[in-house]
């Protein structure tokens, strides 16, 4: 059987035990500090307000950030395709050229992000503009010649 050396232990705690431990303390901490401020509110007789209520939902930066991790997914699988068509002597060219196509199709992918959000907002727009109403039988009455 292997014998576990002191530096092996330690070894594995710096690795794996030390940043959970470090993120329990941390989150810890935090719940502990939003707890104290919410009891010290309550003490001086202030409203507590619901921090969720204040937050605006953005769908835009889902759709933004979904179609740019998509562009670049994409842009990583071309640019790997292309890169084995394309045999170049120096592998620091094969790396530029996949990072090439990467940013190409992650800024194709906000374009696009673009120009689905700009057309969103000209249907709403134009959902939100008041309609211009038929005349009726009242203004016509007083206004014969319409």
């Amino acid at each position: 059987m292997e014998k576990f050396d002191l530096i092996d232990v330690l070894g594995i705690l710096c690795a794996v035990a030390l940043p959970i431990g470090g993120f329990i303390f941390v989150l810890i901490k935090s719940i502990t500090a939003k707890h104290a401020e919410k009891m010290a509110m309550i003490e001086k007789g202030s409203l507590l307000e619901d921090p969720k209520s204040n937050k605006i939902s953005n769908k835009s930066s889902t759709l933004r950030n979904g179609l740019l991790l998509l562009g670049m997914g994409l842009g990583g699988i071309i640019g790997i395709s292309m890169n084995e068509l394309c045999k170049f002597d120096n592998p620091m060219y094969e790396f530029i050229f996949i990072i090439l196509f990467i940013t190409f199709f992650g800024g194709v992918g906000l374009t696009t992000a673009y120009f689905i959000l700009y057309g969103l907002r000209v249907v709403e727009k134009e959902d939100t503009l008041p309609k211009e109403s038929e005349p009726s039988d009242k203004d016509t009455e007083e206004n014969p010649g319409v």
